[in-house]
């Protein structure tokens, strides 16, 4: 409660940590669908290391639709502080409601 968060606007030249100020020790990462690809590489490159808390937040419709699902216990024991949370929109047992005029 009361600090500020900081957030960028979807960039195509990677992910810049290195060039992020050396007191932030907690990252927020955010993606949804198939923009877990690029994160990916970034989990797996070891950069995420620096930092003591990381946060990757994966949107999916629901958790069968999650690329890369499998690997997330793997990703958070191979690199301590990170933190996956797949977020669905639309979680199993929920159902649709479409109306139609």
């Amino acid at each position: 409660m009361g600090s500020s968060v900081e957030s960028s606007a979807p960039m195509g030249k990677g992910f810049p940590v290195d060039a992020l100020p050396e007191d932030i020790d907690t990252l927020f990462i955010m993606c949804t669908g198939s923009g877990i690809s690029p994160v990916r590489a970034l989990v797996e490159s070891g950069a995420l290391a620096k930092f003591s808390a990381v946060h990757l937040f994966h949107g999916v419709q629901d958790s069968a639709e999650g690329a890369y699902a499998a690997k997330h216990a793997e990703w958070e024991k191979a690199a301590p502080g990170l933190s996956v949370h797949q977020v669905c929109s639309k979680p199993e047992g929920m159902f649709a409601l479409v109306l139609r005029t």
